[in-house]
């Protein structure tokens, strides 16, 4: 909740195609003045990152809670979204990845994905 006060975020995955050193560029940006005199979105963050995972805690500011947050205080996924850039179009067209058994598998509709990823996320 965000109160006029500052709000921790923890980051523990980044949307399909976003780097951390893209993200972490993106955060020091954020935590820049805005150019156009007005405050800083971020008062500070920290990167745990590993090989395998994402860990980025960050302290947004007052007026970057405001910017992220609800009239009730609450986030708004849709700014947040927005203002961290964790919205991206992909083409469907061509999509390989790597199988749960860790081979290059083509896929024709992301929802094999789906349905290949869902019982290992929940592991």
């Amino acid at each position: 909740k965000s109160a006029g006060k500052a709000v921790e975020l923890h980051v523990s995955e980044l949307p399909v195609g976003r780097w951390t050193e893209d993200f972490q560029t993106l955060l020091n940006k954020l935590s820049a003045e805005d150019g156009k005199g007005g405050p800083a979105l971020i008062e500070n963050f920290s990167h745990n990152n590993t090989e395998s995972g994402v860990d980025t805690r960050i302290l947004l500011s007052p007026s970057g809670a405001a910017a992220v947050c609800n009239a009730k205080g609450l986030l708004n996924e849709e700014a947040f979204r927005k203002v961290f850039r964790f919205s991206t179009k992909m083409s469907t067209k061509n999509m390989y990845a790597f199988s749960a058994a860790g081979a290059i598998t083509q896929y024709s509709d992301p929802r094999q994905i789906v349905a290949e990823f869902v019982g290992v996320r929940r592991t």
